[in-house]
């Protein structure tokens, strides 16, 4: 019946395979016929054998019962022997559709069936080519669509590693493996494999939150920093749960952003003294006339309101030379308690837990800071009631979350929050975070910036602990 299996691109002659076919299963007669029309065949053959040999026997023996038993013995041998060679093509098919289907689970859509007979498989075989056809094009557009995606996810500069939950990483594109082993391979390793990467920032980071910005002291010195956007997202993939970690380094982006934002601040200093020296001009000009005039009073009060101006002005470039000119800590033994006291005094806020007793500290420093992260969360919209802090420690470390219910950030605002001088406030210095994170790091500590789940902002400062301080 003409069944031959090829491979999907080859064209064989239509004749040669039919020839072929034929004398392999040695049925010319039938090849041609459908498989209810070769069946009717086969029994009239048999129906004819039978009675010819019944004739034969009963003519020479004279006996009816050898006769029915002699033609019921050819008709039964002539069965056993023409049924599987008439079968034989049928099974060859269905072994055939088998196999392609086989072929197909283990994504080899390379081969398809040929069906030269014109009977009750012909549909089938049809139906089973055209799908083989549809697999072959949805396989090639695939193939094409994830090469092209690793092609963009292998040039992005952005690390991205998929790794199952607790388990080993699955994909890792270029600036992953630079990351984390220079350029090696480090598909089929564990996430903590890498507790090294980044200064050994990588897995904690990774244990505490889920998006937010990572801030990383370089090796060659205290001023060099790198600062990196961190975001994790859980997928599932065959039914089971992977974790997608991109790291972003936004150093060069947020040093770009700092040249711009010193430019942005010299026209504000230099707008503010302008401001100020205008009017203190020309208000000691008209004091020395009214002075010569002898009205005293007037004179006080143009006199005053120079003063108003001076301070002003004081108070605004104090405000910025504090931040430019932070003095190094000096770090003592102070009972977090008292700390958490003073603060609450001017900022109010719910304490979650009980903090530890004592740390190793610039009081003043760390006072600045929590005032600072305070007078942000509300400002931020939060409920008063709703801004939180609480405090771990373990041997090494002392965490710090300031937590609120505000409308958090977004991503575009969060990448530059620790830039110097950026603000979104109307009214804001910019000084705030910036602040938070230089005191923060001149500690030995790191700062870290994610929304919450809930809603609003969380805050985390990580502080060293004195034994950690003295194993450096």
């Amino acid at each position: 019946m003409g069944l031959s299996v090829m491979q999907a691109k080859q064209k064989p002659d239509a004749s040669e395979s039919v020839h072929r076919s034929l004398a392999q299963h040695g049925l010319s007669m039938f090849t041609l016929r459908s498989l209810a029309f070769q069946i009717l065949l086969l029994v009239l053959l048999i129906g004819a054998l039978m009675l010819i040999a019944h004739a034969v026997v009963q003519r020479l023996s004279d006996s009816e019962t050898l006769a029915f038993v002699c033609a019921l013995a050819l008709g039964l041998l002539t069965a056993l022997l023409l049924i599987p060679l008439l079968l034989s093509s049928p099974r060859s098919l269905l072994r055939a559709l088998s196999g392609a289907v086989h072929a197909y689970k283990d994504h080899d859509f390379s081969f398809a069936i040929r069906w030269d007979a014109d009977d009750e498989f012909s549909e089938l075989v049809q139906a089973h080519r055209d799908l083989g056809t549809a697999l072959r094009a949805q396989n090639l557009q695939l193939v094409q669509r994830e090469l092209l995606l690793d092609a963009m996810n292998q040039n992005s500069p952005v690390a991205s590693i998929l790794a199952l939950q607790d388990g080993p990483i699955v994909i890792a594109n270029r600036a992953a493996r630079q990351l984390l082993a220079k350029g090696e391979p480090i598909e089929g390793l564990p996430i903590k494999h890498f507790s090294n990467a980044l200064q050994g920032q990588l897995l904690p980071a990774l244990q505490k939150m889920r998006e937010g910005i990572l801030s990383i002291a370089a090796e060659h010195g205290e001023d060099d920093e790198a600062i990196y956007y961190l975001s994790v997202q859980t997928l599932h993939v065959h039914g089971q749960a992977h974790d997608l970690i991109l790291l972003r380094a936004l150093t060069r982006d947020l040093q770009r952003q700092e040249v711009r934002t010193w430019k942005k601040v010299l026209r504000v200093i230099s707008h503010e003294i302008n401001n100020s020296l205008a009017p203190i001009r020309s208000l000691a000009h008209t004091a020395q006339a009214l002075l010569r005039q002898g009205d005293i009073e007037k004179t006080e009060q143009s006199l005053v309101y120079i003063q108003n101006r001076v301070t002003h002005l004081d108070g605004f470039l104090t405000a910025y030379a504090a931040f430019a000119k932070l003095p190094s800590p000096n770090r003592q033994s102070h009972m977090w308690l008292d700390v958490l006291n003073t603060v609450q005094s001017q900022f109010a806020f719910m304490l979650l837990g009980k903090p530890p007793k004592m740390g190793y500290f610039d009081r003043a420093q760390i006072e600045q800071a929590l005032l600072n992260a305070l007078k942000n969360a509300h400002e931020s919209g939060s409920p008063s009631e709703a801004i939180q802090i609480s405090m771990d420690a373990d041997a090494d470390w002392v965490r710090i979350d300031i937590l609120d219910q505000g409308p958090g950030m977004a991503e575009a605002v969060m990448s530059q929050a620790l830039v110097p001088f950026y603000s979104t406030k109307r009214s804001g210095s910019g000084i705030g975070l910036a602040l938070i994170r230089e005191i923060t790091e001149a500690h030995g500590g790191r700062i870290m910036l994610q929304n919450r789940s809930a809603g609003g902002l969380q805050l985390t400062l990580l502080l060293p602990e004195a034994t950690a301080l003295e194993n450096r």
